[in-house]
Protein backbone atom coordinates (compact mmCIF):
# COMPACT_ATOMS: atom_id res chain seq x y z
CA UNK A 1 0.00 0.00 0.00
CA UNK A 2 0.96 3.48 -0.81
CA UNK A 3 0.10 6.89 0.31
CA UNK A 4 1.01 9.83 -1.39
CA UNK A 5 0.67 12.40 1.51
CA UNK A 6 2.86 13.83 4.19
CA UNK A 7 0.21 13.66 6.46
CA UNK A 8 -0.31 12.23 9.15
CA UNK A 9 -3.90 11.70 9.57
CA UNK A 10 -3.83 10.94 6.21
CA UNK A 11 -2.02 8.37 6.13
CA UNK A 12 -3.71 6.75 9.54
CA UNK A 13 -7.05 7.56 7.93
CA UNK A 14 -6.18 5.72 5.16
CA UNK A 15 -4.42 2.45 6.51
CA UNK A 16 -7.51 2.05 8.63
CA UNK A 17 -9.44 1.66 6.11
CA UNK A 18 -7.68 -0.96 4.03
CA UNK A 19 -6.71 -2.74 7.34
CA UNK A 20 -10.79 -2.41 7.70
CA UNK A 21 -11.31 -4.01 4.41
CA UNK A 22 -9.28 -6.60 4.91
CA UNK A 23 -9.76 -7.78 8.28
CA UNK A 24 -11.75 -11.29 6.59
CA UNK A 25 -14.96 -11.53 8.19
CA UNK A 26 -15.98 -15.24 10.00
CA UNK A 27 -18.79 -15.81 6.72
CA UNK A 28 -17.97 -19.73 5.66
CA UNK A 29 -19.78 -21.59 2.66
CA UNK A 30 -20.29 -24.89 2.37
CA UNK A 31 -19.99 -26.62 -1.40
CA UNK A 32 -21.11 -30.28 -1.62
CA UNK A 33 -19.49 -32.53 -3.97
CA UNK A 34 -15.59 -33.03 -4.91
CA UNK A 35 -13.34 -29.94 -5.56
CA UNK A 36 -10.27 -30.25 -7.10
CA UNK A 37 -8.19 -27.42 -4.66
CA UNK A 38 -5.65 -27.40 -1.22
CA UNK A 39 -6.56 -26.15 1.67
CA UNK A 40 -5.12 -22.45 1.51
CA UNK A 41 -5.97 -22.17 -1.77
CA UNK A 42 -8.20 -18.63 -2.84
CA UNK A 43 -11.49 -18.72 -5.00
CA UNK A 44 -14.05 -16.56 -6.12
CA UNK A 45 -17.33 -17.28 -4.84
CA UNK A 46 -20.80 -16.03 -6.57
CA UNK A 47 -23.74 -15.83 -4.29
CA UNK A 48 -26.73 -15.81 -5.82
CA UNK A 49 -28.55 -15.36 -3.38
CA UNK A 50 -28.35 -11.98 -3.67
CA UNK A 51 -29.51 -9.51 -6.29
CA UNK A 52 -27.08 -8.11 -8.38
CA UNK A 53 -24.94 -11.71 -8.15
CA UNK A 54 -22.28 -11.13 -5.18
CA UNK A 55 -18.79 -11.94 -5.14
CA UNK A 56 -16.47 -12.85 -3.05
CA UNK A 57 -12.77 -13.94 -2.64
CA UNK A 58 -12.66 -16.31 -0.24
CA UNK A 59 -10.11 -18.95 1.20
CA UNK A 60 -10.52 -22.89 1.45
CA UNK A 61 -10.18 -23.93 5.26
CA UNK A 62 -11.39 -27.15 5.26
CA UNK A 63 -12.28 -30.57 2.99
CA UNK A 64 -14.37 -33.81 3.77
CA UNK A 65 -13.23 -36.38 0.94
CA UNK A 66 -15.14 -39.52 1.41
CA UNK A 67 -13.41 -42.54 -0.65
CA UNK A 68 -16.60 -44.73 0.35
CA UNK A 69 -19.66 -42.65 -0.57
CA UNK A 70 -18.50 -39.39 -2.58
CA UNK A 71 -21.68 -37.65 -2.13
CA UNK A 72 -20.46 -36.52 1.69
CA UNK A 73 -17.49 -34.92 -0.12
CA UNK A 74 -17.57 -31.35 1.08
CA UNK A 75 -15.52 -28.26 0.78
CA UNK A 76 -15.67 -25.46 3.15
CA UNK A 77 -14.43 -21.57 2.10
CA UNK A 78 -14.33 -19.29 4.16
CA UNK A 79 -12.00 -15.35 5.26
CA UNK A 80 -14.46 -13.90 2.55
CA UNK A 81 -13.89 -10.24 1.69
CA UNK A 82 -15.92 -8.40 -0.81
CA UNK A 83 -14.10 -7.78 -4.63
CA UNK A 84 -13.49 -4.24 -4.85
CA UNK A 85 -15.82 -1.91 -6.61
CA UNK A 86 -18.17 -4.54 -7.19
CA UNK A 87 -21.12 -4.10 -4.39
CA UNK A 88 -24.21 -1.88 -4.77
CA UNK A 89 -24.71 -0.06 -1.32
CA UNK A 90 -27.75 -2.51 -0.50
CA UNK A 91 -25.74 -5.54 -1.45
CA UNK A 92 -22.53 -4.06 1.40
CA UNK A 93 -25.78 -3.69 3.74
CA UNK A 94 -26.30 -7.20 3.70
CA UNK A 95 -23.31 -8.44 3.29
CA UNK A 96 -22.37 -6.35 6.94
CA UNK A 97 -25.27 -7.67 8.40
CA UNK A 98 -24.08 -11.05 7.37
CA UNK A 99 -20.45 -10.58 9.11
CA UNK A 100 -22.44 -9.27 12.02
CA UNK A 101 -24.96 -12.58 12.28
CA UNK A 102 -21.65 -14.79 12.02
CA UNK A 103 -19.82 -12.77 15.25
CA UNK A 104 -20.06 -15.34 18.16
CA UNK A 105 -21.33 -14.53 21.74
CA UNK A 106 -18.97 -14.24 24.29
CA UNK A 107 -19.79 -13.64 28.19
CA UNK A 108 -17.09 -11.37 30.14
CA UNK A 109 -17.60 -12.23 33.94
CA UNK A 110 -16.15 -9.64 36.34
CA UNK A 111 -16.00 -9.93 40.54
CA UNK A 112 -15.53 -7.66 42.83
CA UNK A 113 -13.61 -10.14 45.59
CA UNK A 114 -12.04 -12.24 43.09
CA UNK A 115 -13.24 -16.09 43.49
CA UNK A 116 -11.21 -17.47 46.69
CA UNK A 117 -12.19 -17.18 49.91
CA UNK A 118 -10.43 -18.71 53.68
CA UNK A 119 -12.86 -20.17 56.27
CA UNK A 120 -16.22 -19.52 55.12
CA UNK A 121 -15.37 -15.88 55.38
CA UNK A 122 -16.69 -13.02 52.74
CA UNK A 123 -18.83 -12.92 49.87
CA UNK A 124 -18.04 -11.53 46.04
CA UNK A 125 -20.50 -10.10 43.47
CA UNK A 126 -20.34 -11.85 39.76
CA UNK A 127 -21.36 -9.20 37.15
CA UNK A 128 -21.31 -10.78 33.79
CA UNK A 129 -21.18 -8.92 30.35
CA UNK A 130 -22.22 -10.62 27.26
CA UNK A 131 -20.42 -9.32 24.02
CA UNK A 132 -21.00 -9.94 20.22
CA UNK A 133 -17.16 -8.55 18.48
CA UNK A 134 -16.66 -5.76 20.22
CA UNK A 135 -20.50 -4.65 20.98
CA UNK A 136 -22.41 -4.90 24.65
CA UNK A 137 -25.52 -7.14 24.03
CA UNK A 138 -28.77 -6.67 26.47
CA UNK A 139 -29.84 -10.05 27.70
CA UNK A 140 -31.32 -12.51 30.43
CA UNK A 141 -29.13 -14.24 32.42
CA UNK A 142 -29.53 -17.66 34.41
CA UNK A 143 -27.29 -18.84 37.27
CA UNK A 144 -26.72 -22.33 37.92
CA UNK A 145 -24.85 -24.46 40.78
CA UNK A 146 -24.35 -28.12 40.35
CA UNK A 147 -27.02 -28.31 37.89
CA UNK A 148 -29.87 -26.14 39.99
CA UNK A 149 -30.91 -23.10 38.67
CA UNK A 150 -30.25 -20.28 41.43
CA UNK A 151 -31.44 -17.17 39.77
CA UNK A 152 -32.15 -15.00 37.00
CA UNK A 153 -30.65 -11.53 37.99
CA UNK A 154 -28.60 -9.39 36.19
CA UNK A 155 -25.67 -10.48 38.83
CA UNK A 156 -25.23 -13.33 41.86
CA UNK A 157 -23.69 -13.49 45.00
CA UNK A 158 -21.29 -15.98 45.82
CA UNK A 159 -20.88 -16.36 49.69
CA UNK A 160 -18.22 -18.11 51.31
CA UNK A 161 -20.34 -19.83 53.82
CA UNK A 162 -22.23 -21.28 50.95
CA UNK A 163 -19.06 -23.64 49.56
CA UNK A 164 -17.70 -26.71 50.19
CA UNK A 165 -14.22 -26.53 49.42
CA UNK A 166 -15.13 -25.56 45.49
CA UNK A 167 -18.31 -24.82 43.58
CA UNK A 168 -18.92 -24.33 39.64
CA UNK A 169 -20.71 -21.39 39.21
CA UNK A 170 -22.43 -21.23 35.42
CA UNK A 171 -23.74 -18.36 34.12
CA UNK A 172 -25.58 -18.12 31.02
CA UNK A 173 -26.82 -15.29 28.11
CA UNK A 174 -30.47 -15.50 26.73
CA UNK A 175 -31.69 -13.50 24.02
CA UNK A 176 -35.19 -14.44 22.45
CA UNK A 177 -35.67 -17.17 24.81
CA UNK A 178 -32.87 -19.19 23.58
CA UNK A 179 -29.19 -19.44 25.34
CA UNK A 180 -27.12 -17.75 23.09
CA UNK A 181 -23.53 -18.21 25.21
CA UNK A 182 -22.26 -19.51 28.61
CA UNK A 183 -19.48 -18.94 30.86
CA UNK A 184 -18.16 -21.27 34.12
CA UNK A 185 -16.41 -19.77 37.12
CA UNK A 186 -14.81 -21.70 40.16
CA UNK A 187 -15.00 -20.83 43.62
CA UNK A 188 -12.47 -21.83 45.81
CA UNK A 189 -13.23 -21.94 50.40
CA UNK A 190 -10.32 -23.55 52.20
CA UNK A 191 -9.50 -23.69 55.80
CA UNK A 192 -7.17 -23.47 58.21
CA UNK A 193 -8.40 -26.79 60.08
CA UNK A 194 -8.40 -27.61 63.89
CA UNK A 195 -5.30 -27.38 66.02
CA UNK A 196 -3.60 -30.63 66.36
CA UNK A 197 -3.14 -32.47 69.91
CA UNK A 198 -0.38 -31.57 71.88
CA UNK A 199 2.64 -33.59 71.35
CA UNK A 200 4.82 -36.10 73.71
CA UNK A 201 7.32 -34.39 75.86
CA UNK A 202 10.15 -34.71 74.51
CA UNK A 203 14.04 -36.27 77.07
CA UNK A 204 16.00 -33.82 78.50
CA UNK A 205 19.25 -33.44 76.70
CA UNK A 206 22.89 -34.52 78.22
Amino acid sequence: MTVESASPEVIRSTAYRELKKNCYPAVTYEAEGFADLEIGDTVQVYDDGFSPTLLLEMRVSEQAISFTNPRNNKTTFSNAKALENRLSQGIQQRLDQMIEDAKPYTIKVATDNGVAFKNGQGQSVVTPTLMKGNKVINSGWRWVVNGEIKATSPSYIVKAADINQTIVLTVSAWVDNQEVASEQVTFLNTSDGTKGAKGDRGEKGD
